[in-house]
């Protein structure tokens, strides 16, 4: 795993997102905790491979109030100063999958980045 942030604040977040580098592929999975107490463990309800051009960076988002929210984005500043997003996605925790975001409207505060 390259990263991984929670979406929502602890401990009452539903789940993770985690940012898999992986050799031939980058994947991002969309995770629910279950079960209660020390018991609780992740369990993969979503997944996607976002295709990254040259130069582009994958990214979690931190919003306004620097919190991750479950949105990734492709970012073609990698190492830059201000994130020059391409495409984005957020986590839908209603049907545990991701969708597709307008970069443009998006608040990506820089956070964690796959290298």
């Amino acid at each position: 795993m390259a990263h991984g942030f929670v979406i929502g604040e602890a401990p009452e977040f539903p789940g993770s997102v985690e940012i898999w580098k992986c050799p031939t592929q980058t994947v991002v999975t969309l995770n629910q905790m279950q079960g209660v107490g020390d018991d609780k463990k992740p369990v993969t309800r979503g997944h996607f491979s976002p295709e990254a051009g040259p130069g582009e960076q994958l990214m979690g988002c931190r919003g306004r109030d620097e919190n991750y929210d479950g949105t990734v984005a492709l970012n073609a500043n990698a190492g830059g100063g201000k994130p020059q997003l391409r495409r984005a996605w957020k986590a839908d925790l209603e049907k545990w999958e991701f969708v597709s975001v307008t970069p443009v409207e998006l608040v990506c505060n820089r956070g964690l980045t796959v290298k």
